[in-house]
């Protein structure tokens, strides 16, 4: 038993050196090496997947996605002993790996693996919250982004249960806001896209225009369009704007057009216009009418000929 016994002080010596990310290079030199005196000992394996599990979580750390997804497979594949924990982690890391690759549908798939249900005792999965909402909130926003709002739902509400404290819990309101939206339930989009900035406002800019956007969308469905107006301002007041502005201009045109704005529709729905190329067909028709018609209201007829041969 002399090589498993090195093999245990050469992973203590590992977890040493990635502890706070030390030394990650060499703590996946020193598992390696570990790697290899177990696999010298005949018949002994019930560590081997443990320790491709600690390499796995080094590659992840230094963002190394290949080779940290290599050595998770192997230790899911070499998890002969069934330990739950392990394995779950192992699907876990797998699918976030998926996850960062907008491959949704794989991590749907990675995920089934996780012995872990709704309403579960959480005992067979471990104690870290982290973990257990990060499982709910990938797997929420994977239904979300293949169209499954039910089911995207189900998960979302989930994550929003486990008491994990974390600066990025803003994303889950925005996610569930998002996810009553194509479900038509404009009341509680709004009531989470609101949640998702009063979570936190300091929240990355890039993101925060992007709720303050889909906000203002849902103040113009409640007809509270100078609160829409607003918002958009504030968006457009940024320096660095990060949210597609075909969008924000149709949406701040729309709310002038309802108020009676007529020039301040036109204003902005122009400005959509020039950013044509990046709408689809249905978007560009109806900025396209609503040009040919304010401007026919306001006696523009030169431009009202030159967007009909557009």
């Amino acid at each position: 038993m002399q090589s498993i016994d090195k093999a245990r002080e050469l992973n203590d010596e590992g977890i040493q050196l990635a502890v706070e990310e030390k030394d990650l290079p060499g703590a996946i030199k020193k598992f390696l090496e570990a790697i290899d005196c177990i696999k010298a000992e005949q018949g002994v394996s019930f560590e081997l997947s443990e320790t491709q599990f600690l390499v796995g979580m080094a590659y992840l750390k230094l963002d190394e996605n290949q080779q940290a997804e290599e050595y998770f497979k192997k230790a899911a594949e070499t998890n002969n002993n069934g330990n739950k924990r392990l394995s779950n982690k192992c699907y876990l890391y797998l699918g976030m790996i998926k996850y960062d690759s907008n491959k949704y549908s794989e991590v749907i798939d990675l995920f089934n693996h996780i012995k872990i249900k709704i309403g579960f005792d959480y005992d067979d999965y471990g104690n870290d919250d982290e973990e257990k909402h990060s499982f709910y909130g990938m797997l929420g926003v994977s239904y979300l982004r293949l169209d499954s709002y039910r089911k995207a739902l189900e998960y979302l509400l989930e994550a929003v249960k486990i008491p994990y404290d974390a600066d990025d819990r803003f994303e889950d309101y925005y996610q569930l806001g998002c996810t009553y939206y194509h479900m038509n339930n404009y009341k509680k989009a709004l009531k989470y896209y609101e949640k998702s900035i009063s979570e936190n406002p300091d929240q990355p800019e890039g993101f925060k225009q992007l709720t303050l956007l889909r906000l203002a969308y849902m103040y113009m469905y409640k007809e509270e369009y100078e609160k829409a107006i607003q918002l958009c301002e504030e968006i457009e007041q940024k320096q660095d704007i990060n949210i597609r502005l075909e969008q924000l201009y149709i949406t701040r045109g729309r709310c002038h057009s309802r108020l009676g704005q007529v020039m301040q529709a036109l204003k902005y729905f122009e400005k959509a216009w020039e950013m044509k190329e990046q709408l689809n067909d249905g978007w560009r028709d109806l900025i396209q009418k609503w040009l040919i018609e304010y401007y026919t209201k306001v006696g523009n007829q030169d431009r009202v000929s030159e967007l009909k041969k557009s």
